[in-house]
């Protein structure tokens, strides 16, 4: 998998204008007073920091967005409580949507736009800054860029300055000095900015008067607090974030699927009401390795019936229960990125469970609570063809169809909610025979099956609801006994199970009937063992959960339907970290994160407590590889089958070389385009490692990381390459033209590596020769 940057990607997916009208914000109290963005455009690195006269509040919580490698925004003056603003925002700057059309969605959307102030940025270099009409003074903000580097936009430092209820205007300019001044690094120029801005009065209702937060002049007289609470955050290459998408819907969801409906390798996400006739399909809006998943409302669809009871996807194919009336229906993709209706057949009574077998007889199974049957279907043609029914002494709950045993055959696993039972069924020619049950624990609903150590053989699992446990139970010496179980915080609703840490081993995700951080993250040590990670709340009726990878990042993530405001919601995997909670855009595992909230009026000025955990967070730093004082420097054109050679030093954040000899501290990953050769050391602090280009043309970046003794450290920019069949083509076009040009003339007058086109580590007329040869070889 190819690593994520987004400075790769120069357009945007298309924007679905079907879904603007379902951003209404609900107004809530002025919160946000003053904020900084500021971005180095060369590296990626963001920076932001906030400060308000509100007490009581976790400022973190309520105004910013902050997304690693892609931009940030601050949302405040007059808050949105349902957080849907921000909503938009994160979807938009993940899709690449140019920040003045982000602010323009977001005025058609938001009925109190103009009582709305934005500070936004991203890392290809857009700043805004907007404050409604409806602002209290003093209000606005300044935009601005540091020329850094060579000449041209690619390096310099952006940044975003406003705010609202200020003792004057001289706040922002205030802070846009200091930070100007600034030859620090980014963190730095926040500390300076945030404090310039105190220095200047901050907000008016701290340092003057809540009725007249400009009548004491500005800065006012001394002494004066500038603020209650505020934050800095800071995030590099590495990081993690934490934010969840969630997508509010009318109706509360029957069940979800997912699917790849316009063959982008993405895969979309479909939704059945739970009580209307309507199926809406989600368009999957990721780019490639993205940080965070991203959906829109594409399409909404009436189905044949109505009250969606279960979904399942089999050979790209989508077969849909629905109860009321009792009908099974047949879809696939109709190459536009939607689905078409093939067939629909009624059935014998009300669907409770649903599953598709992948082995001999290849079918799918619903089960029939008021019939105690199970009808068996044919639906891998444009037809569904009944095949079978089984009837059973019991009322069936949830079904699951895998191999269970080694005679090649779909085995059938039958849940007896009302006797806590699991019935096993042996498949052969003739159909389905009883030949074992299990007790399990009280009130049994859902079941599936898994090879849960590896061994090759599946395992049976079992959410247990008013019990609240899940089970796992394994066949050994012919007899299916009790591996491994769970208990849950709350009565179960839905579960999956898949690997979720990376490991192999299946993972079990929960969702529970509770109201508070009801879905829970176990994580299996593949010997019965269960470690409870994470949990957070995801709606009290959450009855769909699905284990996919929504952006392609090689990581499983976390899609739940529950329905209402709560609505869709995809949670991507946390890593080793905690799942991300509701209503927070910022709360990530940062490179600098530093907060002060929940302060009272006699509590000291949050700047001056800023500064004090800034100046700890500093004495930290000392004597460790800073990621963007460090290099690595190297020709990154590479013609498949050749070697270019890459060279790394390692430096604190002072600049000096670290005494760091140990090859084996360095990592090296280029995500499978190209193979690296083991680091070897030239001397302290100096590295150096070759690299070969792989089949697959095209510009990539790759990762330079550090393990030290405090974790794990990603040198930054991470090094760009271009694999391209001639060293003329450039931008890996598969053509060598007048962009082609372009490009190595800028590289020249800017000494840059990819203009070395001989590989001999200068840069010089020798390289302009080679390219001329190249460059006519390619256009004969």
């Amino acid at each position: 998998m190819a690593l994520f940057d987004r400075s790769l990607f120069a357009s945007f997916r298309p924007m679905l204008l079907s879904g603007v009208g379902a951003v209404a914000s609900i107004v809530g109290s002025a919160q946000a007073t003053w904020s900084i963005l500021i971005v180095d455009t060369r590296t990626g690195e963001i920076v932001i920091g906030s400060a308000t006269c509100v007490e009581s509040i976790d400022l973190r919580r309520e105004t910013p967005v902050l997304i690693s490698g892609v931009g940030a925004v601050t949302a405040q003056s007059a808050v949105d409580s349902t957080g849907m603003n921000r909503q938009l925002i994160r979807d938009r700057l993940l899709q690449g949507v140019p920040l003045e059309a982000i602010l323009d969605e977001l005025e058609m959307s938001d009925d109190g736009h103009d009582n709305r102030q934005y500070g936004m940025i991203s890392t290809a270099g857009e700043t805004l800054t907007y404050s409604g009409i409806e602002n209290a003074d003093w209000a606005g903000g300044m935009t601005g860029r540091i020329e850094r580097g060579t000449p041209g936009p690619q390096q310099d430092i952006v940044y975003a300055v406003q705010g609202n209820i200020l003792s004057g205007s001289n706040v922002v300019q205030a802070a846009v000095d200091a930070i100007v001044a600034s030859d620090g690094d980014l963190p730095a120029m926040m500390m300076a900015g945030m404090q310039a801005a105190k220095s200047a009065g901050g907000d008016g209702r701290c340092s003057c008067n809540s009725t007249d937060p400009t009548g004491c002049g500005s800065p006012p007289p001394e002494p004066f607090k500038s603020a209650h609470v505020g934050y800095m955050l800071g995030t590099r290459a590495g990081d993690t974030d934490a934010i969840r998408a969630i997508y509010p819907t009318d109706e509360f969801i029957g069940d979800i699927a997912t699917l790849d409906l316009d063959g982008d390798g993405f895969e979309e996400v479909i939704v059945g009401s739970a009580s209307s006739d309507e199926i809406l399909i989600y368009k999957n809006t990721a780019m490639p390795g993205d940080p965070l998943s991203t959906l829109q409302l594409w399409q909404t669809l009436t189905g044949p019936a109505s009250e969606t009871v279960a979904m399942d996807v089999y050979a790209s194919k989508l077969m849909v229960a629905f109860a009321n009336p009792p009908r099974m229906a047949l879809y696939q993709p109709d190459q536009t990125g939607s689905i078409e209706l093939l067939d629909a057949v009624d059935l014998a009574g009300t669907p409770v469970g649903f599953a598709s077998g992948l082995f001999d007889p290849e079918i799918q199974g619903v089960s029939l609570e008021n019939t105690d049957e199970i009808q068996f279907f044919r639906g891998f043609t444009n037809e569904i063809e009944l095949t079978n029914t089984l009837t059973l002494d019991f009322v069936p709950g949830q079904i699951a169809l895998d191999r269970l045993n080694a005679d090649g055959y779909n085995d059938l696993v039958v849940v007896d909610p009302a006797n806590n039972m699991v019935y096993l069924y042996d498949g052969g020619e003739d159909g389905f025979a009883r030949s074992e049950s299990i007790s399990t624990g009280t009130d049994p609903v859902h079941v599936r099956t898994a090879d849960m150590n590896l061994d090759g053989d599946n395992e049976i699992i079992v959410q247990c609801g008013s019990s609240r446990r899940v089970e796992v139970y394994t066949l050994e010496k012919e007899q299916w006994v009790l591996w491994g179980s769970v208990t849950t915080a709350a009565t179960g609703l839905a579960f999956d199970v898949a690997d979720m840490s990376g490991d192999e081993y299946p993972d079990i995700v929960t969702t529970g009937l509770a109201t508070n951080r009801n879905l829970q993250l176990f994580i299996s040590d593949g010997l019965g063992g269960f470690t409870m990670q994470t949990r957070t709340r995801v709606g009290f009726s959450a009855r769909s959960v699905l284990l996919r990878d929504m952006n392609n990042s090689g990581d499983l993530d976390i899609v739940v339907g529950t329905g209402g405001s709560d609505g869709l919601m995809v949670l991507d995997n946390p890593g080793e970290h905690d799942l991300p909670q509701p209503g927070q855009f910022a709360a990530g595992d940062y490179f600098m994160a530093r907060n002060v909230a929940n302060q009272r009026d006699d509590d000291p000025d949050p700047v001056d407590q800023l500064q004090a955990l800034y100046d700890e967070w500093l004495v930290s730093r000392a004597g460790r590889v800073d990621a963007v004082r460090s290099n690595v420097f190297g020709n990154g054109l590479l013609v498949p089958g050749y070697t270019t050679r890459h060279w790394v030093e390692l430096r604190d954040l002072e600049g000096e070389l670290l005494e760091i000899s140990d090859p084996s501290m360095v990592t090296v990953e280029t995500g499978g385009v190209a193979t690296a050769s083991p680091v070897a050391s030239d001397s302290p602090g100096r590295f150096h490692f070759d690299l070969e280009g792989g089949d697959e043309t095209g510009v990539y970046s790759i990762s330079v990381s550090v393990e030290d003794s405090t974790g794990r450290v990603e040198l930054m920019p991470r090094p760009r390459l271009v694999i391209t069949e001639s060293a003329a083509d450039l931008n890996a076009d598969g053509q060598c033209n007048y962009f082609d040009v372009a490009i190595f003339l800028e590289a020249m007058s800017t000494l840059s590596p990819y203009a070395d086109i001989t590989g001999d580590g200068m840069t010089n007329f020798h390289d302009v020769a080679t390219f001329i040869q190249e460059y006519a070889a390619c256009n004969p």
